[in-house]
């Protein structure tokens, strides 16, 4: 049996451990129905975050009306000239690369057998651009992220991965990241989390639920 690993569930979990004390419970409830891939109700802060996304690809495709949309609904108030153009300001940083490219690699750890998933926003001349949408940025945000470690352990013809971060006033590109820039591998990060799932009880719940179809 193998079993799908992906990069959203690695970060509810990360979250569960690394959130501050007042969200705690909050952070635990969140990662236990990411665990039992429940239906969670979409935040502000998400659908802003799809909303970006969404409003970046449509203007990379001809819709040139996609980014004032987006900012007049998502923008702060007198913000919206400012978000409109970041929207832009990303879009022509994506061009040209491929949108929304999906990876899985097969992985042994720990001597379970393991499908790892990528689902990368862009994918341009062997880099993977991950589009984040974010109230407050600050560098090295990302660094401890699960997320490029894993993309680019999949996407193996990859040799950087760039997190692209707005604000809603300014465009981010510091949080940028090569294999030997990457404080922990893949390999560790999920060691460690199946060693959490066995502390806590819950490794037979990510088995029940996350079987790989692939």
């Amino acid at each position: 049996m193998k079993y799908l690993m992906t990069q959203s569930l690695l970060s509810a979990w990360s979250y569960m451990h690394d959130c501050a004390e007042t969200a705690s419970e909050e952070a635990r409830e969140s990662f236990l129905a990411t665990l039992r891939r429940e239906q969670q109700e979409q935040s502000e802060e998400m659908l802003r975050g799809i909303s970006f996304e969404d409003a970046v690809y449509a203007y990379l495709n001809g819709d040139t009306d996609a980014p004032a949309r987006h900012a007049k609904i998502y923008a702060s108030r007198g913000k919206e000239k400012l978000e409109e153009s970041a929207v832009k300001k990303v879009a022509e940083i994506m061009r040209g690369g491929v949108y929304q490219l999906t990876a899985y690699k097969d992985k042994r750890i720990d001597g379970i057998d393991f499908v790892l998933m990528a689902k990368c926003d862009w994918v341009r001349a062997g880099v993977i651009y991950d589009c984040k949408r974010v109230t407050n940025y600050e560098p090295g945000k990302y660094y401890h992220s699960a997320q490029h470690p894993m993309y680019l352990e999949v996407i193996d013809s990859a040799f950087k991965f760039q997190y692209v971060v707005c604000d809603g006033e300014e465009v981010y590109t510091a949080d940028t990241y090569k294999r030997e820039d990457i404080p922990q591998s893949i390999t560790t990060i999920i060691s460690d989390f199946i060693n959490d799932m066995k502390a806590m009880g819950l490794l037979e719940t990510y088995f029940e639920f996350w079987k790989s179809k692939y």
